[in-house]
């Protein structure tokens, strides 16, 4: 896969070549490399949500080794948790203590700061959080390679976001595990793309979290809020939808109807919210020649602030 990096400015016509792999690597070279992301999340206690928490599982798992997942989880969890993380230990996660909570909803940024040492024990370029009702596509190494490459000589500091797709949960089956199949969904037009992020990818050790309120995780507003510091710290945000399929399983219950979700609200009330909408990001990735990463040329360009 061939990437070039463009200016939008039609007089502006630098490019930079950057060749990377798309391959997915076969099972033998598993665990024989250190991973390119840190990817962590949490899951509510919900029997009900069992089947979209081990699809999430499953599709994490799939990525290895080039993403490790990581699971947080609440002391003297329930016997249906604990067989969520038995699950998710068989299939190559990391399983570690939720530090702390608010209105009994675990905070982001004590999370983050422990996967950010996971990150740097294990070398990888990237941290990310996504809620934990998000599967990726196979475009989600080859998506990250490119930043990674470009990163190097025009970025210092970099945040990585992208909309969701809806799915019904209903029409998963082995597709979770068939990265592949899950790109063939985009093509099939069965999907929805939502103003949802519910994902974030940065570098570690560089997100300013110390000036980032107590947002907890599974509450409105608190992705906004963290997009609007991005663009305050002149971070180079980047949207990644029209390349990297997020897939969120939606079922019957309505998610967003979360008991603590005043909390964030209020926590976020004093920001200009719509600043942090994905549409303001300056840079994106797009496909060209080609729907998919393999065997075609991805161009990322560079979009002007209003």
């Amino acid at each position: 896969m061939t990437i070039y990096l463009c200016s939008k400015r039609e007089d502006d016509v630098r490019r930079v070549k950057v060749v990377t792999d798309a391959r997915i690597q076969s099972s033998s070279s598993r665990r024989s490399r250190r991973p390119h992301l840190v990817l962590f999340t949490t899951m509510a206690d919900l029997p009900e949500r069992s089947l979209i928490h081990r699809y999430t599982i499953a599709n994490w798992a799939a990525h290895s080794p080039d993403v490790l997942p990581i699971l947080f989880l609440p002391p003297n969890s329930s016997r249906h948790m604990t067989s969520m993380a038995q699950d998710a230990i068989r299939k190559g996660w990391i399983i570690l203590r939720t530090p702390r909570f608010l209105s009994g909803l675990p905070v982001l940024k004590d999370m983050f700061r422990i996967a950010e040492r996971k990150a740097a024990d294990n070398m990888a370029s990237f941290i990310g959080y996504a809620n934990a009702d998000i599967l990726f596509d196979a475009n989600l190494t080859p998506t990250l390679l490119t930043i990674q490459k470009l990163r190097k000589g025009f970025w210092t500091n970099v945040f990585v976001v992208g909309r969701r797709a809806e799915v019904n949960v209903s029409l998963l089956t082995d597709q979770v595990t068939c990265l592949g199949c899950l790109t063939q969904i985009r093509n099939d037009g069965t999907i929805f793309f939502g103003a949802g992020q519910d994902y974030f990818i940065t570098v570690p050790d560089q997100f300013p979290w110390q000036h980032i309120p107590d947002f907890v995780v599974g509450n409105r507003a608190y992705d906004n809020r963290i997009s609007v510091e991005t663009f305050q710290w002149h971070y180079d945000v980047i949207d990644v939808s029209r390349t990297l399929l997020a897939v969120h399983q939606i079922g019957d219950r309505n998610r967003f109807i979360t008991p603590g979700r005043s909390h964030d609200y209020h926590l976020a009330a004093g920001a200009e919210l719509t600043k942090g909408d994905i549409s303001h990001a300056p840079w994106y990735t797009e496909f060209s020649g080609c729907v998919t990463a393999t065997n075609g040329k991805c161009q990322i360009r560079l979009r002007r602030r209003l």
